[in-house]
């Protein structure tokens, strides 16, 4: 006789899903409120195992630490050109969950471009906030998020927008944060955020 494994699925319990046709609900993501760290300067971040309810398995309750002397800066992204998505990646009965971010900044400035310089290969963690005020993790200290692309242009015509789009992408789970978003403390003279 064959056993399977309790903790797969016989132990798991189906929940209702069911969303109300009168919620009030905006699309998209506040342009000011991007905010970044680089994983390397975390120090603790609790992300939830897929156990327990839909419900806790899809929030981070705890407040990501930075290391000492470390924090998120912000970016401030141009206007509706901004946008979460997640979804499965990989081949039936084997796919994974995978986050990305796409959002454009104006300007070719050459704080944007050293920003790509020095950080192209380097590992994130975003929080991002919907237009709702729901935060959102992307990525994580296991599966940072990484630039994927990092496209600047000047456009061609005055109707074209002129920056940089920018995608990052990580091999993880989409989650709510709850926690508080520790920022960076500039520099005197300036600096922090893009």
């Amino acid at each position: 006789m064959a056993t399977t494994d309790p903790s797969c699925f016989e132990a798991e319990n189906l929940e209702d899903l069911a969303v109300c046709p009168n919620d009030e609900l905006q699309s998209g993501l506040s342009e000011v409120n991007i905010y970044y760290i680089l994983e390397d300067h975390i120090d603790k971040m609790v992300v939830p195992p897929p156990a327990g309810t839909y419900e806790e398995a899809g929030t981070i309750t705890d407040d990501i630490v930075p290391k000492t002397g470390k924090g998120f800066a912000r970016f401030r992204a141009m206007v509706n050109e901004n946008e979460l998505t997640d979804g499965l990646t990989g081949n039936t009965g084997n796919m994974k969950l995978q986050t990305s971010l796409e959002f454009f900044m104006s300007k070719l400035e050459p704080k944007i471009q050293g920003f790509k310089r020095k950080f192209r290969n380097s590992g994130f963690v975003f929080i991002v906030i919907d237009r709702n005020g729901t935060k959102f993790a992307v990525g994580n200290l296991l599966n940072p998020a990484y630039m994927t692309q990092a496209n600047g242009t000047t456009g061609r015509t005055g109707e074209d927008n002129t920056g940089t789009a920018f995608i990052l992408t990580s091999d993880s789970p989409l989650l709510v944060y709850e926690g508080t978003i520790p920022r960076i403390t500039p520099p005197a003279g300036g600096g922090g955020g893009v």
